[in-house]
């Protein structure tokens, strides 16, 4: 039974025709993956492997390279949290704190509904406004427990 259907099937396609070896697809054909079904399953990754012709253990390790490609579900709003040094010693660990104590997140876990969920990543690359998050594709930075709790108080809606 197949997992990828319809327009991502058409756009894996079209992604492959883009380049001279099709392998070179991959990381555009992941993140499309990831867009139409929230994350990249077991199962794509084994149609993945048979389209490109590229061992599981390679895509596999690509998306582990990457924190923004997952293998399992993730909420509406995925908080990356920095813990790497600029961010941790400029108060990452108290943003830590505060999601558990506040929305019961954990790394690798969902609030209850599904809203929000949260990975520690080692860096996004945002060292100058450490302490900083990615929640989803926009980065936010000089973080406090405070500043943090606004910016997912707007995005509860």
């Amino acid at each position: 039974m197949k997992f990828l259907t319809g327009e991502t099937e058409k756009t894996i396609k079209e992604l492959m025709g883009k380049y001279e070896d099709p392998r070179s697809a991959l990381l555009p054909i992941l993140h499309t993956v990831q867009r139409d079904y929230g994350y990249i399953s077991k199962e794509a990754i084994e149609e993945i492997s048979e389209i490109l012709d590229i061992p599981k253990v390679e895509i596999k390790g690509v998306i582990t390279f990457y924190s923004m490609l997952r293998e399992k579900p993730a909420g509406k709003y995925h908080i990356q949290l920095c813990r790497n040094v600029a961010c941790y010693l400029n108060g990452g660990k108290e943003l830590v704190e505060f999601l558990e104590k506040e929305y019961g997140l954990k790394p690798g876990t969902f609030t209850d509904n599904m809203k929000f969920s949260l990975s520690l990543v080692e860096c996004i690359g945002q060292c100058e406004i450490a302490p900083a998050v990615q929640i989803n594709d926009k980065f936010y930075g000089n973080l406090t427990p405070k500043k943090l709790k606004e910016i997912l108080s707007k995005l509860e809606g």
